[in-house]
């Protein structure tokens, strides 16, 4: 299990620091539901956008620790008015979080200590649990978990700001850029130690991207390395457009799954991506649908068919990577000329998931990013 953090703006609260460990007390007594015995007129069938409450508490907490947790509350969230992020302790996020109120008690035990009620809601779902997320508010490749071993550092990659270069989708902080040249481009890479957070293998992958059409070969978005096992998300060649690919190598056993009828990539458009495995059923899901720009389009709203712009596929017997996940390379080409020389290839907001996101957490994901992506101060907080 990792540490509760509140992070707001690069300022954390730690709530392993001190006496202030959280606990998730569950409210006790009768629960009354009620189900149909009839058929019902009106039907919900589908829902676009999720919320989330959340409750926990601090006890016992001695008076200089209780100050730490209100000056933060006072000071840096503004007494409420600043929303911020919760990362819990399976490294899972709750993005665009408002404590509105302080609520504490006081118990004259030990000198006198408090218990301190931490009353949370936000207007979208808590995420799966991340193994990382490359948010590039600031010009590095730090992960917004906090998890200091996921760090990645550049090579041919470079960051790039829309007030420099108005590709970049969003109108504050950064995206990672790599430009075609002589020789294979790698964008950057790292080790990392990361370990599944519970006994599936689930593996998911979120970015936003915009590519040019690679005339041979790929251009890997984002591989995950296992030892000499790997699996990643691609664009390949399709003839007039991107074919977007999930790639498998276990053990020397391949896989690729992809729809070339579906999930085509339009050369320099902005696109938001995922490939989640859902290790309980064995499927690989591919989702893909143009990023919001100046307005954002709700994906699959409007489809008669969900099978738009959606691939599911039966996995092989073999699991991509059941292991450890030992390094991460982002942007790179796998033959010399994947990337044309001159043209050039944008990542931001990529998102790597201990965990199966399903098509209404990939929707989630979209409005988020197109929500930080047009704010004019840095997101998220």
């Amino acid at each position: 299990m990792s540490t509760v953090y509140f992070t707001y703006e690069g300022t954390q609260l730690n709530f392993s620091t001190g006496q202030i460990a959280p606990v998730f007390p569950k409210p006790t007594g009768l629960t009354l539901h009620t189900y149909t015995t009839e058929s019902p007129y009106i039907t919900v069938t589908n829902r676009y956008y999720g919320l989330s409450n959340m409750f926990m508490r601090s006890e016992n907490v001695l008076k200089d620790d209780r100050d730490t947790v209100f000056d933060y509350y006072e000071t840096t969230l503004d007494n409420g008015y600043n929303d911020f992020t919760v990362i819990d302790h399976r490294k899972r996020f709750l993005f665009e979080t408002s404590w509105n109120n302080w609520l504490e008690s006081w118990r004259k035990m030990r000198g006198g200590v408090h218990n301190i009620e931490y009353n949370l809601s936000s207007s979208i779902p808590w995420t799966p649990p991340s193994y990382a997320a490359y948010l590039m508010t600031s010009n590095d490749l730090t992960s917004y978990n906090l998890d200091t071993t996921a760090t990645l550092t550049t090579t041919d990659g470079v960051f790039v700001d829309n007030a420099g270069d108005s590709n970049v989708l969003r109108l504050n902080g950064y995206a990672l850029k790599v430009t075609g040249a002589a020789g294979v481009q790698n964008g950057a890479s790292g080790n990392v130690v990361f370990k599944k957070s519970e006994q599936y293998n689930n593996i998911s992958i979120f970015c936003q991207v915009r590519a040019p059409l690679s005339p041979s070969g790929a251009i890997v978005l984002c591989r995950l390395n296992s030892g000499e096992s790997y699996c990643d998300l691609r664009l390949e060649n399709g003839g007039i457009k991107n074919d977007l690919v999930f790639f498998v190598d276990n053990n020397g056993d391949t896989a690729r799954y992809y729809d070339p009828g579906d999930h085509r990539i339009e050369n320099d458009t902005w696109y938001d991506i995922c490939v989640s495995y859902d290790a309980v059923n064995q499927h690989v899901y591919l989702y893909s649908f143009a990023a919001g720009d100046t307005t954002f389009s709700n994906y699959l709203d409007g489809e008669t068919d969900i099978n738009s712009h959606y691939t599911s596929n039966t996995s092989p017997t073999f699991l991509p990577i059941d292991r450890k996940i030992d390094s991460v390379e982002l942007l790179f080409e796998t033959v010399d000329g994947s990337i044309t020389n001159t043209e050039t290839v944008y990542l931001q907001n990529l998102m790597i998931f201990d965990g199966y996101v399903d098509n209404m957490m990939f929707n989630t994901l979209r409005r988020t990013c197109y929500l930080w992506n047009k704010k004019t101060g840095q997101y998220p907080k």
